[in-house]
């Protein structure tokens, strides 16, 4: 339970100490305590039970913060004169208001902490934040960025739909991703020449790919972890402070959140972020490049996977790649990007669960039969096929939203980071024909594609040990409509889709196989059919 008191004006000190002492034990019995500090500020505060501590907040011109507070033992004393003092004091010397001391009162100590977000963003806006908050109700995870002086470049328009990525420039001056601004950009972690050869630290002059750590990530770099010379480039160009491992997470803790016995996860959105810039060129979309130039960007993204799977903390790699004003993106320059969560995403760990769960109860893999086997039959799953190859199957599955293509190895694997070159190759041209297809019948449209994929031993860890003979890694394509989500989807978690599966399957299959025939007679060889 909790009550609460507000007063204003201005008081005398002695007054308010002498105040103090008459009211401490009548409100003591209300869990509440008022304070009245000088002309030009009202403040509030309230003191609230939580289990093995209490927590105090306030208010400063009508803005809310918390002050967590705990007793070392189970007596509580505290002075209103005392706590005034303290506020008095920070405020007139280091407004923001922050408290990171411990007020000793008696045989009690009081461990007090906390932050004034507007006022601290005000004075202070280089500092930044990056902060995990899981939902006790859902158990989803919500990352919060905040704070930071410094802003991404952001190169797409509301009217981006009337400039198809054909008819785009191959160079844009002021874009950092292309050829003749590498300048703009850290040294790369390793790149690919025109012949196809890896390079690793170092840039070629005729680079097809390269690897960069991303300057304006989701999440805090490690402090370090690029070395000195990545640090001193940073120097030199605009970037996110998070990108040199500089945040103020700290401040955003509570004693309600950090306490053991409490009730709501916060975690530091440390980890690893990184780009692969796909090509030279600005308008060198999937969908306009070969299936070599796709299955090198695919290496380089592979590659760095293999290296960061292995780092401290990293939980789970997220690859993905956004495109269009729909997707989320921000750069036209065609880019993937892997990120090295401190947690396991929801979407993951479901789709473990469900393969763990559908192995045990068909003794198969789950996406073997539906999303390989079924649709490479004869039976009604073989109207959702878009395309096989040697190695891959293009699938749009059974639930599908619209035009959603799932590309699945036809060898079970867990993980993608164990391809065979052979393999990595034919996904490039796989991943390229239908990006392609999705150009032409679509229009050039925004979308997402993820792979998913379980390469950490933290992911293998948690999850049961037929992890490798249950979860079958694979690559989803997702196209971006306006309004993509209304308020049933919101509501309900259920997908509103006009049209079938099959009817998307059809097209898109229509239009593999017409680029297909289109190359066999302009090539004069046979391709393989869809």
């Amino acid at each position: 339970r909790r009550s609460a008191y507000a007063l204003g004006g201005a008081m005398p000190r002695r007054p308010l100490a002498l105040l103090s002492a008459l009211l401490l034990l009548s409100l003591w019995s209300l869990n509440a305590l008022t304070v009245i500090l000088p002309r030009g500020f009202a403040h509030h505060w309230q003191r609230s039970c939580t289990p093995g501590g209490r927590r105090f907040s306030w208010s400063l011109a009508g803005n809310r913060y918390l002050v967590p507070a705990r007793a070392a033992d189970a007596a509580w004393i505290l002075t209103l004169e005392n706590q005034v003092e303290q506020l008095q004091k920070h405020i007139a010397e280091v407004a923001p208001a922050t408290f990171n001391q411990d007020t000793k009162v008696g045989n009690t100590h009081i461990a007090l902490r906390g932050f004034v977000p507007e006022l601290y963003s005000a004075k202070r806006p280089k500092e930044e934040f990056r902060v995990l908050r899981q939902n006790i109700i859902t158990g989803r995870w919500t990352l919060y960025v905040a704070g930071g002086s410094a802003k991404k470049p952001v190169q797409y328009e509301k009217d981006m739909s009337k400039q198809p990525a054909a008819h785009r420039v191959a160079r844009d001056s002021k874009c950092p991703f292309c050829v003749g601004n590498e300048e703009k950009t850290p040294d790369p972690l390793l790149s690919f020449d025109s012949e196809g050869n890896m390079h690793r630290g170092s840039l070629p002059r005729d680079w097809r790919v390269r690897v960069i750590p991303n300057i304006f990530p989701l999440l805090v770099t490690p402090k370090g972890y690029y070395g000195e010379a990545y640090i001193e480039k940073l120097s030199q160009i605009p970037h996110s402070e998070v990108a040199e491992g500089k945040d103020a997470n700290d401040l955003t803790y509570s004693e309600v959140i950090s306490d053991s016995t409490g009730s709501h996860p916060q975690a530091d959105a440390q980890g690893y972020s990184e780009v692969v810039i796909e090509d030279r060129n600005h308008n060198g979309h999937l969908a306009l490049v070969d299936g070599e130039q796709v299955a090198l960007s695919l290496r380089a993204l592979q590659e760095r996977g293999r290296v960061l799977a292995k780092e401290p903390g990293t939980k789970q790699l997220l690859y993905f790649k956004q495109y269009g004003p729909l997707s989320g993106g921000s750069l036209v320059h065609p880019h993937m990007q892997v990120m090295a969560l401190p947690v396991m995403t929801p979407e993951m760990q479901t789709q473990m669960a469900r393969a763990h769960e559908f192995n045990i109860k068909e003794g198969v893999c789950a996406k073997c039969k539906a999303l390989v086997e079924e649709p490479m039959g004869r039976g009604a799953a073989s109207h959702r096929l878009v395309y096989k190859s040697d190695h891959f199957v293009a699938v749009v599955p059974f639930s599908g939203r619209e035009y959603h293509v799932s590309i699945v190895p036809r060898r079970h694997h867990h993980s993608w980071l164990d391809l065979e070159p052979t393999e990595l190759e034919d996904l490039g041209h796989t991943l390229q024909l239908v990006m392609e297809a999705i150009y032409k019948q679509l229009g050039d449209p925004s979308y997402n594609i993820f792979i998913f994929s379980v390469d950490t031993e933290a992911a293998m860890a948690d999850f049961t040990e037929d992890v490798e003979k249950a979860f079958h890694w694979g690559v989803e394509i997702q196209p971006r409509f306006p309004a993509d989500i209304g308020g049933v989807e919101l509501g309900s978690g259920i997908r509103v889709v006009s049209g079938f599966p099959e009817d998307f399957a059809f097209d898109l299959g229509r239009a593999i196989k017409a680029l297909l025939r289109s190359r066999s007679e302009a090539d004069g060889v046979d391709q393989p059919q869809a």
